[in-house]
């Protein structure tokens, strides 16, 4: 995850645009993936389309970018960039800039970090 476009305010560095790059195993169909998360914010959408985590869908052929709306009615965009892996990557190859450490399968559990696919 990065930030880019960091804005002094005060004491405090807010970041303006945070960027999220996943990658998932190969065969992975991209166009409805469901996304979880939490936010503290007051509401999340895509461009005007309401997202609720866990349930909304969203096609991630091209990178989308979640706007998150505080309280005070500032906003925060945060874009999501989904790469499928190439069929045949194992543990150790190098893929989109760095090396493949793990590959998790649809349905396994990955218990040493709490992610689960499928």
């Amino acid at each position: 995850m990065g930030t880019t476009g960091r804005k002094q305010r005060g004491r405090s560095l807010v970041a303006l645009t945070t960027t999220l790059a996943v990658a998932l195993h190969a065969g992975t169909n991209v166009s409805a993936l469901v996304a979880t998360f939490t936010t503290t914010g007051t509401s999340v959408a895509i461009a005007v389309t309401p997202q609720t985590s866990g349930v909304t869908a969203n096609n991630f052929t091209d990178p989308v970018t979640y706007t998150v709306t505080a309280a005070d009615g500032t906003t925060q965009p945060h874009t999501v960039t989904v790469a499928v892996a190439a069929a045949g990557l194992a543990i150790g190859d190098a893929y989109e800039g760095g090396v493949v450490a793990d590959i998790l399968q649809p349905g396994t559990r990955d218990t040493s970090r709490g992610r689960h696919m499928g």
